[in-house]
């Protein structure tokens, strides 16, 4: 084995072990179960960290605050709507589902992150209410907010 073959078989190496290294990291940042659901009427607050958004957060926050969706439906119709349009999110796998609340883990590659996205109907009918969160809790690149702001204009036109 020449010099070259030698280095390019050490880089392999070293790409590989870092992947499983990293794999590691994130299994264990997400072994922690998040805190989700709803708690008095209304989805739990973001944490700290950037990586969440809610329509429950305050409008003043612009890291956490999204709109929620305005919805003219009867509940039951727009609870099936956002399940019919979570089918097509890629990775996304339903964890709960309530008459008035739905929980959907995704998954993201390459590293296998998982976010956790959250919709709840409120009994006015009027509006759903969405938080997104990263479980790793760091900055996700405004994955969540992106995600919500796409979701909100899918039901808008759905």
């Amino acid at each position: 084995m020449n010099k070259f073959q030698r280095i390019l078989v050490i880089s392999a190496v070293v790409l590989v072990a870092l992947y499983f290294i990293i794999r590691l990291v994130v299994f264990l940042l997400m072994s922690n179960s998040p805190t989700l659901g709803v708690v008095e009427g209304k989805l739990v607050d973001c944490p700290d960290y950037p990586a969440c958004v809610s329509s429950f957060a305050d409008p003043e926050d612009e890291i956490h605050y999204v709109e929620r969706i305005e919805n003219s439906m009867p509940i039951e119709t727009a609870r099936k709507t956002i399940i019919t349009m979570m089918e097509s999110v890629n990775g996304a796998f339903l964890v709960a589902e309530e008459d008035n609340y739905l929980h959907y883990e995704i998954r993201v590659a390459p590293f296998g992150f998982v976010d956790d996205i959250e919709f709840f109907f409120p009994e006015d009918g009027g509006s759903i209410e969405i938080r997104s969160s990263a479980r790793v809790p760091y900055y996700d690149f405004d994955v969540n907010r992106k995600r919500v702001e796409e979701l909100r204009e899918r039901f808008n036109n759905f």
